[in-house]
């Protein structure tokens, strides 16, 4: 299959997740991996990259998700359809998440059954981590061996609980406010909630000794998130960020969402890195390109840079 044809479909179903995030599901056999991402467009004006978020066989047929925050005006419109209305999406495209016994054996060549993985999702970068999930249960890791973190700003804004939950896997939740924070805590199953931030709840799961170090942390989310988790990564754990640039055409040609100083596509080396690749990066964390090429540098809610 041409990854660069367009394909044009209709909405198949639509799942409200909060008041400002959606899951749209289109029924095409489109092959893709976790960590990957298509274009998708309304033919209002433009195209966008989206994670894929799911993969799924529904009575005989493929079906392929995208879970979407309403931030703009082409989310916005997004949000607007209605189940049965087209869109036109092209892809998958990009690296994808590491998988034991897929790939190459991970640091120290450890089994899918002894493979413990930390899947660390900051707001609605959570769900390709959900979609990698399922790949990893498939591959033989234990979902004893696998902890799940939700970030977000409020309670309200965690994702994809009862998703995880139906997986049989340990789920925390973290916010920055919490309705009952004084009880926030981790049970030894590896579910609860931390009042606090995605570092934090991986502090957590860092020092819980009945878990140990992993042998893999994979995130998702802002560069911001995704910097803040570094310290709490030990030498032994490998990772893998999933990066978010500005995209025109996803296949490598325009150079707009390198990064420097490497010149690494995310659209094509990424958007799936590996620590070695995010360890060269200058601007992790600092600053990302704009359409224009300018830079836009990355400011915490303090309004520091």
């Amino acid at each position: 299959m041409i990854k660069d044809r367009r394909i044009t479909l209709p909405i198949s179903s639509i799942t409200e997740e909060t008041d400002e995030v959606k899951t749209f599901t289109f029924r095409t056999d489109i092959p893709s991996a976790p960590g990957q991402f298509i274009m998708l467009t309304d033919f209002n004006g433009g195209e966008k990259p989206f994670s894929i978020s799911g993969r799924e066989s529904l009575n005989g047929e493929m079906h392929l998700s995208v879970t979407i925050k309403r931030i703009g005006a082409f989310t916005s419109r997004l949000f607007t359809m209605k189940e049965g209305d087209f869109v036109s999406i092209r892809g998958a495209y990009g690296s994808s998440f590491f998988i034991p016994a897929r790939d190459s054996a991970g640091r120290g060549g450890t089994e899918p059954e002894d493979f413990k993985a930390v899947l660390c999702g900051g707001g609605f970068g959570l769900p390709p981590l959900f979609y990698l999930a399922g790949h990893l249960l498939a591959a033989g890791v234990r979902a004893d061996n696998i902890r799940v973190i939700s970030a977000a700003r409020t309670e309200d804004e965690l994702l994809f609980e009862d998703r995880f939950d139906a997986a049989g896997l340990p789920y925390i939740g973290a916010a920055e406010t919490l309705s009952d924070a004084e009880n926030a805590s981790i049970e030894p199953d590896g579910c609860g909630r931390i009042c606090g931030t995605a570092a934090d709840a991986l502090s957590a799961v860092m020092a819980d000794d009945g878990y140990g170090s992993p042998d893999f942390l994979y995130a998702s989310g802002s560069d911001l998130m995704m910097k803040s988790l570094v310290p709490q990564i030990p030498e032994s754990t490998e990772y893998q960020f999933l990066f978010e640039r500005y995209m025109k055409c996803a296949i490598g040609i325009c150079g707009s969402c390198a990064v420097d100083p490497t010149g690494l596509r995310i659209c094509t080396e990424g958007p799936a890195l590996r620590r070695e690749q995010v360890e060269q990066l200058e601007d992790f964390g600092v600053y990302k390109r704009a359409a224009s090429g300018s830079l836009e540098y990355f400011h915490n809610r303090m309004g520091a840079r």
